[in-house]
């Protein structure tokens, strides 16, 4: 007897499960129809989805009620429409390799640590994960407790963004309004105020950067929002330029960095530095041309000469730039410099033995 009711609840529970699925999906295509701003009647929706005007009627309720949707009848239009038009009901993971995904990306997302998108992000993929607001989830969630110490996201530094800041910028953007804001570079014993066009929030190398128009320099520029604070909007508008996009002028393989020049590069590589390269593209039209030594010859066309060049001094004895010649002439003058530098640090060294 026992049994036959501990079959009828699973049953009962599997019948459950595809109800909730099947009323989901229906309110997914709901959302689709009315966040295409064509104000749909309740008639319309029946009609389109084969349902009943009062489970749309229900449907929408619970758009409202308990999934927030900011859903609006508009009596001039006769049909429904969402007050914040960039509103859409998540089509929610079903799979565990999903699931594990969304777990892996709460740890993703501490690049978003300190501005207003942490929360919100974070929010999101925990209603994914949790089994009592997805309906779409079985209601056992896979235990993935194994990977927190398993699969890691590390990250180079902890960096502090003035509380605010990432919201003026967003909003700036969003509008296209002039920002200005105090700025200080790290030669700089004060801040100094800059009045800028917001193009772009750029992520690279665990540091957050703005690429912009400088209104007092005449020129597009990147700051460090780091070295930011006291952002304000101006209410002064702007009109995108045909050359705004980052992506349009630099690949910022090796970070958040450009220059209007291009230049074709080629750098010798040997020992380890040249499986490293073998193993990355690091820039546009990238060839790497193996050599009798075992070493290679890397070439790429980019528009990031200082990044370039601290690449090169950063692997040593393994890189050696072949051109252009201004990057083989700065190396020469780093490489001289260093040499001094340790030749001076050996008769210091020599001269307190004596």
């Amino acid at each position: 007897m026992v049994e036959k009711e501990l079959a009828e609840l699973d049953k009962s529970d599997t019948e459950k499960r595809r109800e909730n699925k099947t009323n989901y999906r229906r309110l997914l295509q709901i959302d689709q129809i009315i966040s295409s701003g064509r104000f749909p009647s309740t008639a319309a929706l029946a009609e389109k989805l084969e349902a009943s005007t009062t489970t749309v009627k229900r449907d929408i309720e619970m758009l409202r009620d308990e999934l927030n949707a900011p859903v609006e009848y508009c009596k001039k239009n006769e049909g429904w429409y969402y007050t914040e038009t960039a509103f859409r009901l998540p089509a929610l993971f079903t799979s565990e390799g999903e699931l594990f995904a969304a777990e892996l990306t709460k740890n993703m997302v501490q690049a978003l640590h300190d501005t207003s998108v942490y929360e919100n992000a974070k929010t999101v993929l925990d209603a994914v994960s949790n089994p009592v607001s997805n309906p779409l989830r079985e209601p056992d969630k896979p235990d993935f407790g194994w990977a927190d110490d398993r699969i890691l996201f590390l990250e180079n530094t902890k960096l502090t963004i003035e509380k605010g800041l990432w919201d003026t910028i967003a909003c700036a953007m969003k509008t296209n309004c002039e920002i200005t804001f105090d700025y200080k570079k790290p030669e700089d014993a004060v801040y100094h105020m800059r009045r800028v066009r917001p193009f772009q929030l750029l992520f690279s190398l665990q540091e957050w950067s703005l690429w912009c128009w400088d209104c007092d320099r005449r020129e597009k520029r990147i700051f460090l929002l780091t070295r930011m604070k006291n952002a304000e909007m101006t209410g002064s508008h702007f009109a995108l330029p045909e050359d705004w996009d980052y992506r349009k002028i630099s690949n910022g393989f090796f970070g958040a960095y450009a220059e209007e020049d291009q230049y074709a590069f080629r750098i010798r590589c040997i020992g380890g530095t040249a499986q490293f390269v073998r193993e990355r593209t690091l820039g546009k039209n990238q060839k790497v041309e193996e050599q009798e030594d075992g070493g290679v010859i890397l070439s790429f066309t980019g528009c990031q000469f200082y990044p370039v060049l601290r690449f090169v001094l950063s692997h040593g004895a393994e890189a050696t730039p072949l051109a252009p010649q201004d990057l083989v002439d700065e190396w020469e003058e780093n490489v001289n410099e260093m040499a001094t530098a340790a030749e001076n640090m050996r008769n210091k060294t020599a001269c307190q033995k004596e």
